[in-house]
């Protein structure tokens, strides 16, 4: 008999908030960054959205959100994650929607998506890759 691995919500509420977040920016850097991650599409996006709740919803330092130890740091998959899911998203109902509703980013006036050749970009190219895989 095989257990069912607990779900990214149900992992994401067990924990600290400090300790939340860096699970969880773990996990997602594990399903953007590594091909021998069976995370997901869709449990990548769930764990972007836990993400960016957790950041809303605790006092999680500025120091954890700017971590630069981190492979890709929280700003960044924040930032890559909300262009992907403002330029892909079908309307409310879309798992991107709900998404985009949740992450802490206000892009300036002259905006319109992340810059090429950095963190952010890698995230938005790598939640493409995932999403076509």
């Amino acid at each position: 008999m095989t257990t069912r691995a607990p779900s990214i919500k149900t992992l994401a509420t067990q924990l600290k908030d400090v300790d939340r977040v860096q699970h969880l920016t773990t996990l997602i850097e594990c399903s953007l960054c590594l091909t021998t991650s069976n995370l997901g599409y869709a449990r990548t996006l769930e764990a972007i959205k836990q993400l960016g709740l957790a950041l809303k919803s605790s006092d999680v330092d500025e120091s954890v959100r700017q971590d630069e130890g981190n492979l890709l740091p929280i700003t960044s998959i924040i930032v890559g994650a909300y262009w992907f899911c403002a330029h892909n998203n079908a309307g409310q109902g879309s798992d991107e929607y709900s998404v985009l509703s949740v992450l802490d980013y206000e892009p300036g006036a002259l905006e319109r998506g992340p810059e090429y050749d950095t963190s952010e970009h890698y995230v938005y190219c790598a939640l493409a890759d995932l999403r076509n895989s």
